[in-house]
């Protein structure tokens, strides 16, 4: 399946000092950073308004273009400095309509196309099914229309299969999906700054992605973690005075451990902020970060990546389906993944 690009909210949190700050002035700042987010709510009302008043921001749709007219807004409302999009090109993909159902005898499967999936015949097709043992093994296959099922039907087909094994006989299902990509549309990413006294090549980076899945309003996915970039960079600026990449797209629940890829000369750092996390309850984690999927092409790069690892036990229920609704926001865990990703961009910035 084709690869769907997403549009990206960044925020740099520029020049760092030209001399490390005292390690007392620093741990006092984070502890105001720390107080004065756990004290409102600024993550959880932006993730609110991005997931009921945009609603569906699939890239390059009428949704994506609201969004970032409206991140625009959000940033410059928020006190941040040269806020400005960046046009990129987004490949541009329509679900369609998708339809299924398992043959003889006949039932019904709830299904929704795969991101990026070719389409079937308009009749639709009918065909053997074959399980694949791994995801690499299904990838080894030209492309295919490729749908989800619901747990329920999934299940269903599973219980078939198993039946359909001890009697040496298959199963069939008839699968019709109206998937297509489309021309390339225009969007764009939204940067903004929080400027600095010194070093303006010196560049923090908290990243978010503003476009979501069609099929519902991307509340968890990614309303939430714009809120929670937007709001951070609004605590940094409003400090007096104010190199690292950390992405926000884990939703809104707690976070629970810092975990690093950096230079071993840069782990000092590191530990620094696990030391003025730990109040909110964040542990040290160890050094595999992915750092999420939009920060690929910095870490390829060698660009030093932090991980704010959220817990994601609940995070997964609702992930690119039409549940992904405002309703499943938690303000309470927002305040504190807002002070985590303050005070680490506070830190980081402001060490040598």
């Amino acid at each position: 399946m084709a690869p769907i690009l997403r549009t990206v909210l960044a925020v740099l949190v520029v020049s760092v000092s030209a001399a490390a700050a005292a390690a007392d002035e620093i741990a006092a700042t984070a502890a105001r950073l720390r107080e004065r987010a756990l004290a409102i709510d600024h993550a959880y009302e932006l993730a609110r308004a991005l997931a009921l008043e945009v609603g569906p921001r699939l890239a390059g749709s009428d949704g994506d273009r609201r969004a970032v007219a409206w991140a625009e807004r959000a940033l410059a409302q928020a006190g941040l400095a040269a806020v400005r999009r960046e046009a990129v090109a987004v490949p541009r993909w329509e679900r369609g309509e998708a339809a299924a159902r398992l043959a003889g005898p006949a039932a019904p499967l709830v299904v929704a196309a795969l991101g990026g999936s070719v389409g079937t015949p308009e009749a639709g097709l009918e065909a053997e099914v074959v399980r694949f043992p791994s995801l690499a093994a299904l990838a080894a296959v030209p492309p295919i229309p490729a749908a989800a099922l619901a747990l329920a039907d999934a299940d269903l087909l599973a219980a078939r299969l198993e039946t359909a094994a001890a009697s040496g006989e298959g199963v069939r299902v008839w699968l019709r999906l109206t998937s297509r990509l489309l021309p390339d549309a225009e969007s764009a990413n939204l940067l903004a700054e929080v400027r600095g006294r010194e070093r303006p090549e010196e560049i923090v980076l908290l990243g978010a992605h503003l476009d979501s899945w069609d099929l519902g309003p991307g509340a968890l996915d990614d309303a939430a973690g714009v809120g929670i970039v937007v709001a951070a960079a609004r605590l940094l600026a409003e400090l007096p005075r104010h190199v690292l990449a950390v992405e926000a797209d884990h939703g809104c629940a707690a976070v629970y451990q810092l975990s690093a890829a950096v230079p071993a000369a840069r782990l000092p750092v590191v530990e620094a902020i696990a030391e003025l996390l730990a109040p909110l309850g964040v542990g040290r984690g160890g050094g595999e970060v992915e750092g999420g999927s939009d920060l690929g092409p910095l870490r390829e790069a060698g660009v030093p990546i932090l991980a704010l690892d959220q817990d994601s036990t609940r995070y997964f229920d609702v992930h690119h389906t039409a549940d992904d609704t405002a309703d499943k926001l938690d303000p309470h865990s927002l305040r504190q993944v807002v002070a985590a990703y303050a005070v680490a961009a506070w830190t980081a910035a402001e060490m040598e």
